[in-house]
């Protein structure tokens, strides 16, 4: 997933705040890397760099409906967040680790019948959670 600068951001949705047009609409913030028009577009932006190269972990249930989405920040390098979690899930059955550069805090719990309860929240303000939901293990580590 490629990050686009505020600029192109404000030109393309046609606002002057680029924050505001991420806030209500998370996805703009990044270019499809199946458009050929909106890569070429970012890359020859001034403001093109590594900063760009973003990664970012959507996790759909059977239904096809988003469990982990755009509300939930990119990163430079959040899988080895998610390995070691899945690593120390595995070894305690619960497991609270940091979750890319900012804080916040990436939760998990098994519980015995098989479900896995997820949770990504801000570390210093807890009861602000980005995303929280339960779901059969094996699913869950099937999706990421």
């Amino acid at each position: 997933m490629l990050v686009k600068p505020g600029s192109l951001i404000e030109e393309e949705t046609g606002t002057d705040n680029w924050l505001m047009a991420v806030t209500q609409q998370p996805e703009v913030q990044y270019a499809d890397v199946n458009d050929r028009n909106q890569i070429n577009r970012l890359m020859r932006s001034r403001k093109f760099g590594l900063d760009a190269l973003q990664m970012a972990i959507h996790v759909f249930d059977d239904s096809g409906l988003p469990l982990i989405g755009y509300e939930v920040p990119s990163g430079l390098n959040i899988w080895h967040d998610y390995l070691n979690a899945i690593r120390k899930l595995m070894e305690r059955g619960k497991v609270s680790v940091s979750y890319g550069i900012d804080p916040y805090l990436l939760e998990m719990e098994q519980y015995a019948n098989g479900q896995l309860r997820f949770t990504i929240r801000l570390e210093l303000v807890s009861h602000r959670i980005l995303t929280q939901f339960t779901i059969h293990a094996r699913t869950f580590l099937l999706e990421i």
